[in-house]
């Protein structure tokens, strides 16, 4: 059985995980729509 550290340790990195891969795809969006938007003018 976890302790309680450990499981907030655990849900700790998973959440940065997730926030780094939410993070990482909407600056790409951002990206993609700077660099569309550029192309168009």
């Amino acid at each position: 059985m976890l302790s309680l550290q450990e499981k907030y340790i655990r849900i700790n990195y998973e959440y940065n995980n997730l926030k780094t891969v939410y993070l990482r795809k909407i600056r790409l969006q951002l990206k993609t729509q700077f660099l569309l938007k550029n192309e168009v003018f």
